[in-house]
């Protein structure tokens, strides 16, 4: 930071120095002499920005305090006026000083060196600014996504139970009746809770991956239900590879069946479809539904709020999952950006 600051002192300093030495050489000041005066004037000059750039690095006054920068300012450059005199008349360079070729010499230097040493103090207090502020931002912006990342994993943590304890309840109803299909319940439980700790980690999967876990979970309700349950599932050509947020299907799914076979002995059909519409991947997820079905009509419950707001902590969008109900189905329907 203050060698940024050094070397953006040095801006003013050579540019005074070579327009200084021009001017001398203009009015019949040999080059040497010239650049020897130029070089008494720039150097207090730069050495006077580099102190202003420090000192607000560490003092940074708001703009109320404009007077005292400007005292400050004004200052500094008559310093470096009588700096200069001195350092001139000690070394004997009287008939070739600069404000000996200039009318009103001293008060034209004082007010064009008062008014770099404002452009440059301006120019320093927006950069430091600017760079807090990116500072600011930066921070902020990671505070804000772990905090989206810590709610993303919650929501898929309170998932989770809530499927895994109707599961063991059904577990332990066929241990007495069929204790094969139990076993087999137990193994599928634990390829499917692998699949999603192992997929949970990433926050975007392909379409392909995501059917591999459903298709996990699909397995363990349809020993659940037995033949009531018939899932079908229809993939557009070349779905498979769209992304998605990982485990968002299973909610959605676990609602349809859960309201799909309410009420009914009768077999239910849930149907998955997938479809690529210009950049988007659009999945619908539909059960059959009908008006006189009063947890319908209650709300859609935890399941589907979660994956609502999944789905805003991730695109910042609120208007990527639509429900539709007709006198036959309850639709789900995510149309997620690619």
């Amino acid at each position: 930071m203050n060698r940024k600051i050094l070397l953006g002192a040095l801006i003013p300093t050579v540019g005074w120095l070579l327009i200084h030495a021009i001017f001398l050489i203009e009015h019949q000041i040999e080059l040497e002499f010239a650049f020897s005066d130029a070089a008494l004037f720039a150097i207090p000059l730069g050495m006077a920005a580099w102190i202003g750039g420090i000192t607000l690095r560490y003092y940074r006054p708001d703009w109320k305090r404009i007077p005292a920068i400007l005292i400050w300012t004004a200052t500094e450059a008559l310093i470096i006026i009588y700096l200069y005199d001195y350092l001139a008349e000690n070394l004997g360079q009287m008939d070739w000083r600069i404000n000996e070729q200039l009318s009103q010499g001293n008060t034209l230097l004082f007010l064009l060196v008062y008014f770099v040493l404002n452009i440059f103090t301006l120019f320093v207090w927006i950069w430091l600014n600017n760079l807090e502020k990116e500072v600011i931002d930066k921070r902020s912006l990671e505070t804000e996504k772990l905090a989206k990342e810590s709610e993303l994993e919650g929501l898929k943590l309170q998932l989770q139970p809530h499927f895994l304890f109707n599961s063991l309840n059904s577990v332990n109803a066929l241990l007495h009746v069929n204790p094969e299909e139990a076993s087999r319940m137990v193994l599928l439980l634990s390829d499917f809770f692998r699949s999603s700790l192992r997929k949970s980690q990433d926050t975007l999967i392909t379409l392909n991956e995501e059917l591999e876990t459903v298709q996990l979970y699909l397995q363990i309700e349809e020993i659940r239900f037995s033949s009531r349950l018939l899932v079908e599932i229809k993939l557009q050509e070349y779905c498979n590879e769209l992304k998605l947020p990982a485990l968002i299907l299973q909610p959605i799914i676990e609602n349809a069946i859960k309201h799909g076979l309410y009420g009914t002995t009768e077999k239910v059909v849930i149907q998955i479809e997938a479809v690529k519409s210009m950049n988007q991947l659009i999945l619908r997820v539909s059960n059959p539904y009908t008006r006189e079905d009063s947890t319908i009509s209650k709300g859609t419950g935890f399941g589907l709020k979660s994956v609502n707001r999944r789905l805003y902590l991730i695109y910042a969008r609120n208007d990527l999952m639509k429900l539709e109900k007709n006198q036959e189905k309850f639709v789900v329907q995510l149309t997620l950006p690619q």
